[in-house]
């Protein structure tokens, strides 16, 4: 469990670093809107790549499933990764620094790791 929890902060920091470099820089952004107050931009879709690489390299075999990009790996596995990369883009699109990365790992469906990481703050929260 060591090994899942040290990939998932290590993911999550990944991500926040690039959230916090594209804060600079916000109103370049493409910024699309997925429903009534629900945003998405290049920086939720870069984040979440971030991450389901640093997982793929080291559990290739795990299921993932982000909120930008659906069901990634495998599909029947024993592990589940569960990412929000930015959740709280609709702060962060208004430069409201209340925004984290989230992420959550189960195994056979019940949640065995959370990570939640405020790039603004540099404030991480886990639990195994």
């Amino acid at each position: 469990m060591k090994r899942i929890q040290e990939v998932a902060i290590s993911a999550a920091q990944k991500a926040g670093e690039f959230i916090l470099e594209a804060s600079s820089d916000i109103r370049s952004l493409d910024i699309e809107q997925k429903s009534l107050h629900d945003y998405v931009s290049q920086v939720d879709r870069g984040a979440e790549e971030r991450i389901v690489k640093t997982i793929k390299d080291h559990f290739p075999d795990h299921g993932i499933v982000g909120e930008e990009f659906g069901q990634q790996g495998q599909q029947i596995s024993d592990y589940s990764w569960v990412i929000d990369p930015l959740d709280g883009t609709t702060n962060f699109l208004r430069e409201i620094p209340h925004y984290a990365v989230s992420i959550a790992v189960l195994h056979k469906g019940i949640v065995v790791c959370g990570v939640v990481f405020d790039p603004t703050k540099n404030e991480l929260f886990c639990a195994v």
